[in-house]
């Protein structure tokens, strides 16, 4: 295999590695959301407080699709510098490498990338919480 068609090869790897961490971030939203409204519409039908195990979901399902998507960073900086690097040698260190660049320069941290997440996760918190002060009232 020439270094140019290893180079693909690998480039093709990671990027099922971004794909992958991408529709497990699209899951984790999908999950939260259907979550979020049927709990809210069990909390509106009973009257109960119910709905506080929604709030209590969210915010685990936050911090995993945080994770996430500083993971899908971590190998798109891995594939940027396998992309523009030289192509390593047939059986060095470098060769088919597979670890997300998490400790590089520019690299984000969980709480960082979870702060990006918040026009997904404060809507379905608020969402929540309007539920309870109704059950309530």
């Amino acid at each position: 295999m020439s270094q140019e068609m290893a180079r693909i090869e690998h480039l093709e790897l990671i990027q099922a590695v971004v794909n992958r961490l991408g529709r497990n971030s699209f899951a984790i939203k999908s999950t939260a959301a259907a979550a979020t409204a049927a709990l809210v519409a069990l909390t509106a039908s009973t009257n109960s407080p119910i709905g506080a195990i929604a709030g209590t979901a969210i915010l685990p399902l936050w911090m995993l699709d945080a994770r996430f998507l500083a993971e899908e960073r971590a190998f798109r900086r891995l594939y940027d510098s396998v992309r523009v690097g030289p192509p390593p040698e047939y059986g060095s260190d470098g060769y088919f490498k597979m670890e997300g660049l998490s400790g590089a320069k520019g690299s984000d941290s969980l709480i960082g990338v979870a702060a990006r997440l918040y026009l997904f996760y404060i809507p379905l918190l608020v969402l929540v919480g309007v539920s309870l002060l109704i059950a309530f009232v």
